[in-house]
């Protein structure tokens, strides 16, 4: 007992050490339990984007040599329009056009005729339905693949969420 009192004091800084240790420990736990949570929710928020994406596709058609949009097109468009508008409350989207022609044509000759298609549909989407241009990428190197001719002659449209 003639320590002047630093064996009482070593003996109440342990117990104050333990008692830090025990908080950081269940401090951990707890890191580690919201770690988890929110590592499910931002793999529900990228599937949740991913499913934006896939269920905001459309397809328009277009006759042989044409990069004119028919009213079944520009209906379809619409349509679209107006369901990604619908489902699109959270997300900070662009939208992609994919332009294809068939092999009728030359190669030279089907990548102008997919250029035009493709500013065919951006035309309709800025001027008559209020997209702004700046959200609208073409994608015109989309070659003929179903070997159906009717089938390649299309403009695929589609959203990518930023």
């Amino acid at each position: 007992k003639g320590d002047g009192g630093i064996g009482k004091a070593v003996e109440e800084t342990k117990v104050k050490v333990a008692a830090i240790d025990a908080d950081l420990t269940k401090s951990k736990a707890e890191i580690d339990a919201l770690e988890a949570k929110l590592a499910a929710v931002e793999a529900l928020e990228k599937e949740s984007k991913a499913e934006f994406e896939r269920s905001n596709v459309t397809t328009v058609f277009f006759a042989l040599n044409s990069s004119q949009l028919t009213t079944d097109g520009m209906q379809e468009l619409y349509r679209w329009k107006v369901s990604a508008d619908r489902s699109a409350t959270s997300y900070d989207f662009n939208i992609v056009v994919y332009a294809s022609a068939d092999k009728t044509g030359s190669e030279t000759a089907n990548a102008k005729l997919r250029e035009r298609r493709a500013n065919s549909v951006k035309n309709f989407m800025v001027n008559s339905l209020g997209v702004p241009a700046a959200k609208i990428q073409i994608v015109t190197a989309q070659p003929a693949y179903t070997g159906t001719n009717n089938l390649d002659r299309r403009v695929v449209v589609g959203v990518v969420v930023k």
